[in-house]
């Protein structure tokens, strides 16, 4: 009898160990990032690298050929980092691995690349996309908006646009 009690309380740790990681595992993602503060920061490389926006030292890069490039001085507005923040949270950017790689059955040659770093509550995590499909799933068409809204941002700004133009071919 006494196998019986004790195999009966096992199984219900077992049961309640397995709903709590279930809970965690549910819930990890969508609460990642938590709340906005001060210390979020993060480098995105758009467009094969043509512009590197660097939040942690507050700079811009242009590549303006395969060897030279420019780099100023440059804050990102508070309203379009929290909007990036946002954006990140919105998309659940934790379930995105460091080598992101979406299937399609379209290739696209030459293949752009993406890249994010962001540190939050100080947590750093990498996003690195070789984009060399045209997917059309939900999570690359999220990472996709948000790379083209912020070079649309940029090549907006006047400070950008003064600057001298690559020599730097890109499809």
């Amino acid at each position: 009898m006494k196998w019986k009690y004790r195999i009966s309380i096992i199984l219900n740790v077992i049961l309640i160990v397995w709903i709590i990681v279930q809970y965690g595992i549910n819930n990890l993602s969508t609460d990642s990032l938590g709340q906005y503060s001060n210390d979020f920061d993060f480098i995105i490389k758009l467009d094969n690298n043509a512009y590197t926006i660097n939040t942690y030292k507050n700079t811009l890069t242009k590549q303006l050929d395969w060897h030279r490039d420019t780099v100023i001085s440059y804050e990102v507005p508070s309203k379009l980092k929290k909007d990036v923040f946002d954006k990140l949270k919105k998309i659940d950017i934790f379930k995105y691995p460091e080598h992101y790689s979406p299937t399609s059955l379209v290739r696209e040659f030459p293949s752009m690349s993406y890249f994010i770093q962001y540190t939050v509550n100080g947590n750093t995590r990498i996003v690195d996309w070789k984009e060399n499909t045209e997917s059309e799933t939900t999570e690359a068409e999220h990472l996709r908006d948000l790379f083209d809204r912020l070079l649309k941002e940029l090549e907006s700004d006047n400070r950008i646009k003064n600057l001298p133009d690559s020599k730097v071919a890109y499809p």
